[in-house]
């Protein structure tokens, strides 16, 4: 029968009667999981470029280790490369688009930071390092440079792999999982899993080597968190007290004390110090109070000044982050506890208030409490 002598209405419904069947003829399990991957590569790669939003939030990156930025872009740089040199669109597909996300994230990391020195050694070296790689790579035969990438690839990400060991023995020995995050746990381990499966498709050594590695402790950190359940821990409550004097161009924050700051983990009770991050027409000042020792409820009293433009557009483009940090908490992923900021466009509505009570009262001190926020949100 003619097509055209069906009317319309009919040859639309025997389309979408047939387009699942038709599709499902036309994709096959390596497609499927190749999409799979995709998706949550991009996703991945998002996740990571979340990490500018805070920064910008904060006026800063210091807070933040930044090994793990670097490692994370050479690692996607190398099996880029190593793509290239086995041919593979896939892997080149994925890992260029995470060597773009990281490579942004540096740059990010890079101008967020306040101590820019090391940071800046660190990105030449590694740089200088990805330059002679690549040099090195144009002399050598191919099957040879695949052979090197895929040994440095492997013995990379088995390395890192392993530093999860440490976590696993700690979280056996203190029957707590609590002080590792679980969703990246969660999404690393799916994609590790969906990676396995592929290196096992294309019947790629250094593939599955590494990934499988890293599937199976990654695994087990995954694993734990049932064993170990923990609920989610409120961060604390802070109270302070700010007043703006007009004439003396001063603005002073009393912090007088933090109420139920959480217990780290395996580092139990905190060493809470408070730091008070001032941001006004991209100027940065930072102070912070003294560290007090093993306390979930500090009692500081101190106040810290700074000096600030008072003019009501100044004061507009002006914000106090208040980060309430841990001296015992290693500087990566973050020593921060928790936060609070303080401006006209605050988030948060008792923040926003207390802003704007100061400004209507200048040389009067306005206090208020404020619940922590997690400095990740």
């Amino acid at each position: 029968m003619n097509s055209t002598s069906v009317p319309l209405k009919e040859q639309l419904q025997i389309f979408y009667k047939d387009f699942p069947k038709s599709l499902l003829r036309h994709l096959n399990f390596f497609d499927l999981l190749c999409t799979s991957i995709g998706i949550n590569i991009f996703f991945l790669g998002l996740a990571a470029l979340s990490n500018i939003r805070r920064w910008k939030k904060r006026g800063k990156s210091d807070q933040d280790f930044f090994l793990p930025f670097i490692l994370a872009w050479i690692g996607s740089f190398l099996w880029t490369v190593y793509g290239f040199l086995v041919t593979n669109w896939q892997i080149e597909l994925v890992n260029g688009y995470l060597t773009a996300a990281n490579s942004v994230v540096l740059i990010a990391l890079y101008i967020y930071r306040i101590r820019k020195k090391s940071l800046a050694a660190v990105i030449f070296i590694t740089g200088l390092a990805a330059g002679s790689l690549l040099l090195l790579l144009t002399q050598l035969p191919n099957i040879t440079s695949v052979h090197l990438v895929g040994s440095i690839c492997s013995c990379m990400q088995i390395g890192c792999a392993c530093t999860m060991l440490y976590m696993i023995v700690l979280a056996i020995k203190k029957k707590r999982i609590d002080f590792i995050p679980f969703p990246p746990v969660a999404q690393i381990f799916n994609i590790e899993f969906q990676v396995t499966l592929y290196s096992i498709w294309i019947e790629d050594f250094y593939l599955l080597i590494s990934n499988g590695i890293f599937m199976t402790i990654d695994g087990l950190v995954f694993l734990l968190f049932f064993i170990y359940p923990s609920e989610p821990t409120k961060l604390g409550r802070i109270h302070l007290g700010i007043t703006l004097e007009a004439s003396a161009r001063r603005l002073t924050i009393n912090i007088a004390k933090i109420d139920d700051l959480p217990k780290y983990g395996i580092y139990g009770p905190p060493d809470p110090y408070v730091r008070i991050t001032l941001n006004q027409n991209q100027v940065t000042q930072s102070k912070q109070t003294r560290t007090l020792k093993n306390t979930c409820n500090p009692v500081f009293r101190e106040a810290v000044m700074f000096l600030v433009s008072v003019g009501e557009e100044d004061l507009e483009n002006t914000s106090l982050v208040v980060s309430v940090m841990d001296a015992l908490r290693p500087s990566c992923p973050s020593s921060v506890i928790g936060e609070v900021i303080l401006s006209k466009s605050a988030e948060e509505k008792s923040c926003a208030e207390q802003w704007r009570m100061m400004l209507a009262s200048p040389g009067k001190e306005i206090k208020a409490s404020h619940t922590l926020e997690n400095p990740s949100e």
